[in-house]
């Protein structure tokens, strides 16, 4: 580290972050792959991923930001508006990670989903687009695409 910012700043404001994903957060299952460094993704062959499930975990999703939000957290965005989702810095989330969010938290307009519904919604980890400061991370802040299996 560079030394300009302390260390005990970016810890404080991991922190923070740590505790609004715990507050402001829904409950969810997360998946990380287990196995990417030993799978060739530049293959043909559809690869086959190990992922250690994480139960419990808590995320704060942004299901529809406006272009102006996006552009004041410095993302450019053209045709799509991207989920954005806040996770908290432990465990590592990686790109191909993906969680499960029952129905009841996803945001759809046209129809209000029962509190009685068990569908499960899975989302995929598509880009990493979290905060730093020099070089070290302060939000783990991902971006979100429906999985396809």
């Amino acid at each position: 580290m560079s030394r300009l910012v302390p260390d005990r700043v970016i810890d404080a404001v991991k922190n923070f972050n740590d505790i609004a994903v715990d507050i402001a957060g829904i409950d969810c299952t997360l998946y990380i792959p287990s196995n990417l460094a030993n799978v060739d993704m530049n293959t043909a062959y559809v690869p086959t991923l190990t992922f250690t499930e994480y139960l419990e975990q808590k995320v704060w999703i942004e299901w529809k930001p406006t272009i102006k939000r996006l552009r004041k957290l410095g993302w450019f965005s053209e045709d799509e508006l991207p989920i954005i989702a806040w996770f908290k810095h432990d465990p590592m989330v990686v790109i191909k990670s993906y969680i499960k969010v029952p129905y009841k938290y996803v945001l759809d307009t046209r129809v209000a989903p029962s509190t009685t519904d068990t569908t499960i919604t899975e989302l995929e980890v598509i880009e990493l687009l979290g905060g730093v400061a020099h070089d070290a991370e302060l939000t783990r802040c991902v971006k979100l695409a429906s999985r396809r299996v």
